[in-house]
């Protein structure tokens, strides 16, 4: 009887861990945000930066980088979302860096 109490424990916790690595491993792309979020995400974009970086995210090379595919990727590999949040916040938009308001902010790039 001990045995399979043992067992059961070790299933469990070994079960436990599995399920904590799976969540530490969700991103955007696995749809963490809600429609709402969303589209308030997408109202944002289109008043603060869809100006420069296009309605659908594609940017304007060289001028203005695209905020969607390989190259955005490869350029925020190992960095975090408050690293992203921060450039934004300081640096755009590029015309008045700076201005956005921190919700502005936050939302604006839920599109991505």
């Amino acid at each position: 009887m001990k045995k399979g109490v043992a067992l059961a424990a070790l299933m469990a916790v070994g079960l436990a861990s599995l399920l904590v690595r799976a969540q530490g491993r969700s991103s955007t792309r696995d749809g963490v945000y809600t429609d709402a979020q969303a589209a308030r995400g997408q109202a944002s974009y289109k008043t603060a930066c869809a100006s420069c970086h296009g309605e659908t995210l594609e940017g304007s090379r060289p001028v203005t980088p695209a905020l969607v595919g390989q190259d955005f990727t490869m350029n925020w590999t190992g960095q975090t979302v408050a690293d992203l949040f921060d450039r934004i916040q300081t640096t755009m938009p590029a015309d008045h860096p700076g201005t956005l308001s921190r919700a502005a902010n936050a939302t604006s790039w839920l599109t991505f």
